[in-house]
């Protein structure tokens, strides 16, 4: 017999992975409200799954508590809460956190990955205690990130992994194997503004790099000229100046950076 699972989250390509893994008895899906897709939504209809949504911490426990806990494993990908502890404690929660556990906890682990340089990370199945990406690790599925990756095509790569770790927690429910306790890790806060705020100064090609990379798929890498915040996509020429004088201007939709011996121009996304 199969076992009966329930996906929490806003991913349609998870959905279209558990289908077609055929591994699991999957009828619902459990989605904040707000965060529900159009895509999200008829993917849902699609393979008729049940949707259930919720607009509160206290909804969300109310709708996990009618559930069975001998019946039901829930499997959690892009959440954007964390389960309360009483819910964790009497449940089978197993979370997808885009990140190495050892060295990224906490939330926006790919960004964070880029941000730091990394050349490699994991895609990790855990099954979830009362703290933060902690508990029992079942599976990795390990990632190489390229030069000019970004946290779209990051992502991608995780997701390939998505049915060998479907796998791999089909074995663990089937206790073929324990899985590896998780505590500790270096724990890294949210993503603010000044996390790719341009020092363009002092920042070093690499670390601009990365942090222009990191929000390719939002509006950019943050600029500050005359109190007026500007968006940067894209480093267009970077080349050798002799020059001792740092300035920077605006030409068109470029951004041209003079930094001791250094010319840097950008592509500029609008401005706020």
């Amino acid at each position: 017999m199969k076992q009966r699972l329930i996906y929490i989250g806003t991913s349609f390509k998870i959905v279209e992975k558990i289908i077609e893994s055929d591994l699991f008895d999957f009828s619902i899906a459990i989605c904040e409200e707000k965060r529900v897709s159009e895509t999200y939504r008829n993917t849902l209809i699609k393979f008729g799954i049940q949707l259930i949504t919720f607009t509160s911490k206290f909804e969300f426990e109310r709708i996990i508590l009618q559930f069975d806990k001998r019946d039901y494993i829930f499997l959690i990908y892009q959440l954007d809460m964390i389960v309360p502890s009483n819910l964790t404690g009497n449940y089978s929660f197993f979370n997808l956190h885009a990140g190495n556990m050892a060295t990224n906890r906490g939330a926006h682990p790919i960004i964070w990955s880029l941000l730091n340089g990394d050349s490699e990370t994991e895609f990790t199945l855990h099954k979830i205690n009362e703290k933060i990406d902690q508990g029992i690790i079942v599976a990795k599925f390990g990632v190489i990130i390229l030069p000019d990756d970004d946290a779209v095509s990051v992502k991608a790569k995780m997701e390939e992994g998505l049915l060998p770790l479907f796998h791999k927690l089909v074995s663990f429910l089937n206790l073929e194997f324990d899985g590896i306790p998780c505590n500790g890790g270096i724990y890294h806060k949210p993503i603010q503004e000044k996390d790719f705020t341009l020092d363009v100064f002092n920042d070093s090609k690499n670390e601009i790099e990365n942090k222009i990379r990191s929000q390719r798929q939002y509006k950019g890498a943050i600029v500050w000229i005359d109190d007026t915040k500007h968006y940067v996509t894209n480093i267009l020429e970077w080349n050798e100046a002799d020059n001792n004088t740092c300035e920077l201007k605006i030409d068109g939709n470029r951004l041209i950076i003079t930094r001791h011996n250094s010319l840097i121009s950008f592509e500029i996304n609008g401005y706020a």
